[in-house]
């Protein structure tokens, strides 16, 4: 009454559907042998009547057993239904695994990771890219070893705003393999791994290009494009930001018939003549500051 009913469970549970029915059918045959089978009754220790003996042999398990496999089916197909499952997440999981890791390797932004320490843990091609190295080359080192010594004081300030706030923005200057400066703008935010270990997650923009094209922009509405020297709109703007009692003053320089130098040997020439006149006007200028300088190093006043 045990053991049979003990089979056809792990028959349910190990074997296959067509399995467990055909150890089920053999349990069922086995039993209507065993209540076939007229023993002695001198063989039992506790005599109970030959009949009762004879249909409870066949019966009691018979219907252990039935139940048992009725159980064990349910307990097999709720398995199935679960492994079923639990296969869809891991698919699921690993095809968002795979689209994460292209667009961390695809993405022209650049996304890197690093610990509370400020060690980059993890960087994408374009990071890379950005500074001129490879990504093996710059996994395992710490950000501060790629700012410029200015920087890096600020550094330790920035770690303990992303670990009090949970994040941090904000500008960054970092160096590029060759020396040259990069601009970053930065969002990064504090997160956890999948056993609780916090890492900083770091999402950034070069905006080197960009600056440098704002500043050429800038430059060309505050400096005359032939000559580089500053236009009206630049005296404009350093008057604004004059103070009141600020004393400043203004050079004008007037050439002389410059425009029948035009007029005889060309707009070239007279360009030319611009420029050689502002070069002159401007090395006398730097002779004239340095030596201002030199006096007020010396104590003494300036040279006419």
């Amino acid at each position: 009454s045990i053991a049979l009913p003990t089979l056809v469970l792990v028959g349910a549970l190990v074997l296959s559907p067509r399995a467990a029915m055909l150890l089920f059918v053999m349990v069922v045959i086995e039993l209507v042998v065993a209540a076939l089978i007229d023993r002695d009754p001198g063989m039992y220790p506790i005599n109970p009547d030959p009949e009762w003996a004879r249909n409870s042999i066949f019966r009691v398990p018979l219907l252990i057993s039935f139940g048992t496999a009725f159980i064990g089916l349910l307990v097999r197909r709720a398995m199935i239904r679960h492994r079923t499952r639990l296969a869809q997440a891991q698919t699921e999981l690993a095809a968002n695994e795979m689209k994460l890791r292209q667009v961390f390797e695809s993405s022209r932004g650049l996304i890197c990771t690093h610990d509370l320490q400020g060690v980059l843990l993890t960087v994408n091609p374009a990071t890379a890219q950005s500074l001129g190295y490879r990504v093996e080359d710059v996994v395992g080192r710490n950000i501060r070893d790629l700012m410029p010594e200015p920087a890096r004081a600020n550094f330790s300030d920035y770690l303990r705003r992303v670990e009090a706030n949970g994040g941090d923005m904000g500008p960054m200057h970092v160096l590029a393999r060759d020396g040259s400066l990069r601009f970053w703008e930065y969002n990064n935010h504090l997160c956890r791994d999948a056993d609780g270990k916090p890492y900083i997650l770091g999402n950034a923009t070069d905006m080197t290009e960009r600056r440098k094209l704002e500043r050429e922009l800038r430059d060309l509405s505050i400096r005359d494009p032939l000559t580089g020297c500053f236009n009206r709109r630049h005296l404009s703007l350093a008057v604004e930001r004059f103070e009141a009692d600020q004393r400043w003053g203004c050079i004008v320089v007037d050439l002389d018939n410059f425009k029948q130098v035009n007029d005889t040997r060309g707009h070239r020439v007279g360009d030319e003549s611009l420029e050689k006149t502002l070069e002159r006007a401007d090395r006398h200028l730097y002779q004239v500051r340095s030596a201002e300088r030199l006096d007020d190093r010396r104590g003494t006043a300036p040279s006419a």
